[in-house]
């Protein structure tokens, strides 16, 4: 299964199983399509032939057969199944985004060439402007995609919940080998959104959490409650918009967003919140990276950013080096909460990097509009060990 499992790691993806196979013609192209952007095609020939391609690694050909309930593309002594439902093919444990009839309206090229500040040029009869809503969106859905996988699996050992509406006053305190995995809330606060490409309104929820029990866990997903002016749940959310390191080792601490969508007629929301404890043997590990330096700045774009700056002290190159940079205004309240990474590089040894970490457009609008000014920046830095 290596060039499936090849294929996996292109798009950082897991996946989900769906219901069995249904009589439908299945010939023709299909697409991976997350928030209008195409990340694979794969077309299925009626002579039992296929062309997949997917991210870099361009077309791939092999066949195509049907039966017992199933669809099994074979590239290269290969075999990968796929099963129907309503109009889309899913390749259970591998891929949690379904191929589609419908192409998206750019590819993964032109997103990657977005993403990493290239020049690209505007397909025919696209503004700027949509270009760059596809590709706020596509980020949004890709990381809640990522946030699941991180959570998916459901073999653990010991899991807690605790649920917490302020801050904890005595979150300096060691819990016992043996008590509940309770995880601390040092600070919170949720502010309210527009979205100016949707117009929604959505609720961010932040957090800064520490482990203060004696053992090791992950904390991969949580529960959000947005709640009405009755106390009525409202809307809700398990996994995360963005965090930092989901292994915290005794001590450590880690910032995590909820986010979502404020139904229409709802005012003055309210909410409450939890995060999930689990002690696994699946769960990656990482190190804690020095941060060196934060301020607020701007990119070569003139965009607002966080600026972290990272030091390696470690003997090695630092190569899956990935932060997490909380804004706050000057009463220390956290305004906004992202990652950022070092993508396809590697810092040696004694040196040191600036890591710029975007602040959302509509954030900064809403700073505006509601007379809050950013002050300072909090971060952590990481690096994700790969077995």
């Amino acid at each position: 299964m290596k060039k499936w499992i090849a294929m996996l790691l292109m798009v950082c993806l897991l996946a989900a199983a769906v219901p069995a196979l249904g009589e439908e013609d299945y010939t023709g192209n299909w697409y991976m399509t997350v928030a209008d952007v195409s990340l694979a095609s794969m077309t299925l020939n009626a002579d039992g032939s296929v062309e997949f391609n997917m991210a870099e690694q361009g077309t791939m050909n092999g066949t195509w057969t049907s039966g017992e309930g199933k669809i099994t593309v074979t590239i290269d002594g290969d075999g990968l199944d796929f099963t129907y439902e309503d109009g889309k093919l899913t390749a259970a444990g591998f891929f949690p985004v379904p191929f589609v009839r419908e192409e998206g309206k750019i590819n993964s090229e032109l997103i990657g060439k977005m993403m990493s500040g290239e020049a690209y040029d505007i397909p025919e009869g696209m503004t700027e402007e949509e270009m760059m809503a596809i590709a706020k969106n596509f980020m949004t859905e890709y990381q809640a995609i990522l946030a699941e996988q991180a959570g998916d699996d459901t073999t653990t050992e010991t899991t807690t919940e605790t649920t917490v509406e302020t801050p904890v006053a005595d979150a300096g305190e060691p819990a016992t080998e043996d008590a509940a995995l309770a995880v601390s809330i040092l600070k919170e606060n949720m502010i309210l959104v527009k979205d100016s490409y949707s117009e929604k309104l959505r609720a961010f929820y932040f957090a800064e959490i520490q482990n203060n029990t004696q053992t090791a866990y992950s904390v991969n997903k949580g529960l959000f409650n947005l709640l009405d002016g009755d106390g009525n749940v409202v809307a809700e959310e398990t996994y995360f918009q963005s965090n930092g390191s989901s292994y915290l080792e005794p001590g450590e601490t880690s910032f995590a967003c909820f986010r979502v969508d404020v139904p229409e007629g709802v005012e003055n929301p309210s909410y409450k919140a939890s995060f999930e404890a689990q002690v696994n043997d699946w769960a990656r590990k990482d190190l804690a990276v020095s941060v060196t330096g934060t301020e607020i700045g701007k990119d070569r774009y003139d965009r607002t950013v966080m600026r972290v700056t990272v030091a390696n002290n470690q003997n090695a190159n630092l190569v899956d080096l990935r932060t997490v940079a909380a804004l706050e205004d000057a009463d220390g309240n956290l305004i906004w909460v992202t990652q950022g990474y070092l993508n396809n590089a590697e810092l040696l040894p004694g040196n040191s990097i600036v890591l710029l970490v975007n602040i959302d457009s509509d954030a900064d609008t809403y700073f505006a509009e509601n007379n809050i000014t950013p002050a300072q920046v909090e971060a952590y830095a990481y690096e994700e060990i790969r077995d």
